[in-house]
């Protein structure tokens, strides 16, 4: 896992995913989770337990990544699109 967002090819996703005891918040390209690099994470039972406190964690991974969006770029990301499941 990389300890930086590159700048480059900046183009990418939110992932979220369940591992063990906890819910992480990746940056990953769109094709692979080859050098994802965590933003976030959380236990489970906190997020899964109520869907207003998970929603709330969703919009705080989007706003993290918005910070070290306009860190790297000078501006913020757009969200175009809804959330989606992953099919791995």
């Amino acid at each position: 896992m990389s300890d930086r967002i590159d700048p480059e090819g900046f183009a990418g996703r939110l992932a979220f995913r369940e591992e063990r005891e906890w819910w992480i918040c990746y940056w990953a390209r769109m094709d692979t989770r080859a050098g994802a690099t965590e933003l976030a994470r959380v236990r489970l039972v906190v997020v899964m337990q109520d869907p207003i406190v998970k929603q709330q964690f969703i919009n705080f991974c989007k706003a993290a990544f918005d910070v070290v969006a306009r860190e790297a770029l000078g501006t913020t990301p757009l969200w175009p699109k809804p959330p989606t499941t992953a099919k791995d």
